[in-house]
């Protein structure tokens, strides 16, 4: 992290930090974080993303509820996102590439397995993970996934677009033990960029768009409300886009469970 972009984000963190709790809780989701909420930033990306055009995307709307956790491949070199539903809430993912991984992508997957597991020593529990810092709400534990603890400083700075491999903004939590990381980016990351920073031979790669958040910031829930004026109708509040995201689990080999959306295997969610 540069010293600009550090000093920025030190410097407006008593503001952007309780936009960026608030938004968190308000997701229903903990994957869908509303960037709208967090940075000047992210503003201008929903603002675009409002008015964007509608294009043809290949869509999985006719499978509401559809289980999340495989990896999809798509064409290669695929960079057009699948829209997809889980019960009220709409997002896109882009496909796996069809590719397959590179030895430096398997070697750079690999680090990224180690790296989970050398977090796992250090924030093992829930209790380990409040000590540390890290928050969560009740609206952020996810069916399938887990319960999604957030470390503020670390999440600002991933909206402001700073990867770091050692530092994910999010820990999940399957119970009180760690299952796993989660890795953001800011929504105007290209797919070149994204598959940089984690392979999409191996990553899909997701982002949760036209959300309608009603009931409030710490204790509200999403609807199917996916136009604003369906969502103000409803007493919602809508957000037009999050950032990409991306999970890492504990304990999975190299390969399409390692990436997965939904926590491989049994959740006690």
């Amino acid at each position: 992290m540069n010293g600009h972009i550090a000093g920025g984000i030190v410097a407006s963190k008593r503001t952007s930090q309780s936009r960026l709790v608030g938004a968190l809780a308000m997701a229903g989701v903990a994957s869908l974080i509303v960037s709208g909420l967090a940075i000047a930033r992210p503003a201008r990306v929903n603002a675009a993303y409002a008015t964007r055009t509608a294009v043809a995307t290949p869509t999985m709307s006719a499978m509401p509820g559809m289980a999340m956790g495989t990896p999809t491949p798509g064409p290669s070199g695929a960079t057009t996102p699948m829209m997809m539903y889980d019960g009220p809430y709409r997002m896109e993912m882009l496909p796996l590439t069809g590719k397959a991984p590179t030895a430096a992508e398997h070697a750079y997957a690999v680090r990224l397995a180690a790296m989970a597991a050398r977090i796992a020593v250090r924030y093992p529990t829930t209790a380990a993970a409040r000590v540390a810092g890290f928050h969560t709400y009740p609206a952020l534990n996810v069916p399938g996934q887990g319960s999604h603890y957030y470390e503020p400083l670390a999440a600002a700075a991933a909206e402001l677009g700073v990867f770091d491999i050692a530092r994910p903004p999010f820990l999940v939590y399957n119970g009180a033990r760690l299952a796993g990381i989660m890795y953001y980016v800011p929504a105007d990351t290209s797919p070149t960029r994204l598959d940089r920073i984690m392979p999409r031979s191996l990553v899909p790669w997701h982002k949760h768009i036209d959300t309608c958040v009603v009931g409030g910031a710490r204790a509200g829930h999403v609807i199917a409300a996916y136009t604003p004026a369906a969502c103000t109708t409803r007493g919602g509040v809508f957000y037009p886009s999050t950032g990409w995201m991306a999970h890492v689990w504990l304990g999975q080999p190299v390969g399409p469970t390692l990436f997965s959306m939904d926590l491989p295997g049994h959740s006690t969610q």
